[in-house]
């Protein structure tokens, strides 16, 4: 996980690592005082990836997600 705009969003994998059919994989984007409190409509968004996103980290300026993607190609 990694947080952004101080700490008031959340980056999260969701990764298919044993390649099951019909699962999905990605990073979701989550409000951290929504999803705190128990609130619906949490998730923000989701980026799209390859198979199995890994590790991330975010460049030195915070403008930029890194993201592995292992055995994606």
């Amino acid at each position: 996980m990694v947080f952004l705009k101080d700490a008031s969003r959340l980056i999260v994998t969701e990764s298919n690592r044993w390649y099951y059919p019909n699962a999905t994989s990605g990073l979701s984007v989550v409000n951290v005082s929504t999803a705190l409190v128990g609130q619906k409509g949490a998730v923000l968004g989701r980026i799209p990836t390859g198979q199995f996103p890994k590790e991330f980290a975010l460049n030195h300026d915070q403008t930029t997600l890194l993201v592995t993607d292992h055995d994606s190609q």
